[in-house]
């Protein structure tokens, strides 16, 4: 089930991980609509790796990334995913949208499947998020559907020079992949089920990067994400998965990712 949707997921939830907090025309909004403690919002780089967030692409936001994963669970191979989408609505008035299509495999272009989340900021450095990943996927795909619910906050009192927040923390729950196990996790002896809540901190180490740890309901997995040109929204992830070999997979692997968003102005 994990094979595949590893790289799939990574890409399409880092991708928007930003695009909220670059968009100045957002910031400027909140200012107006929330005037007291919420004016400090996450920094531009990734805030988690495998499980999403409260925050997502809005306001005419596209995107498109790459990436993959060393070794795939319980073989010697790599694998790759491609993903694309856009953001539309505004999340700060009312609501924001994000859907997004991901080919699952290099080798295969015609593996896609399909994701969207809803998301909606709270104030006080709130954002709330609910979505579906891998919906309609290719009948040659090994994963299946989740869904989730997620509540992320950007500390109002670990602030960096230029007033960004450099603390920031999601939890939520879900189903499919964020509980259940693969077939060889199970046959390994490994149980069926993880725990169906998710989690996630990151903690800005250098401007717009960030030392990132989180709880995927099955394993934990560490990573640093940025986004290292000022005024070019490109972001650069590297982590490690499957970091404790009793709870899945059959030892710990390499993933990565680079993506690059665009706004069109209205």
């Amino acid at each position: 089930m994990r094979k595949n949707l590893f790289t799939t997921i990574i890409l399409s939830l880092l991708l928007s991980a930003f695009s909220f907090a670059a968009d100045t025309g957002d910031a400027a909004l909140i200012q107006t609509n929330f005037p007291v403690f919420s004016t400090v919002l996450p920094n531009n780089a990734g805030k988690s790796l495998a499980t999403p967030t409260g925050w997502g692409a809005s306001n005419n936001t596209v995107f498109i990334g790459a990436g993959g994963t060393t070794p795939q669970a319980y073989t010697e191979t790599s694998d790759g995913s491609i993903s694309f989408g856009g953001g539309f609505g505004d999340s700060v008035q009312n609501l924001g949208v994000e859907v997004s299509s991901s080919i699952n495999d290099f080798d295969e272009l015609d593996n896609l499947s399909y994701n969207i989340k809803l998301h909606k900021y709270l104030g006080y450095g709130m954002s709330f998020a609910i979505g579906g990943e891998h919906l309609f996927p290719a009948d040659e795909s090994d994963a299946d559907e989740s869904f989730y619910a997620v509540l992320s906050r950007s500390s109002q009192h670990h602030i960096n020079e230029e007033g960004i927040s450099k603390l920031h923390y999601s939890f939520g729950i879900g189903s499919g992949r964020y509980g259940e196990k693969s077939d060889m996790d199970q046959d390994e002896g490994k149980g069926k089920h993880g725990t169906y809540v998710f989690a996630s901190t990151a903690y800005e180490v250098m401007e717009n990067t960030n030392v990132i740890l989180e709880w995927t309901g099955i394993n934990f997995n560490t990573g640093i994400s940025t986004t290292p040109l000022k005024n070019i929204p490109v972001s650069v992830t590297l982590g490690l998965g499957d970091l404790v070999e009793e709870f899945s997979g059959d030892g710990v692997r390499l993933f990565g990712s680079i993506g690059y968003a665009y706004q069109f102005k209205n």
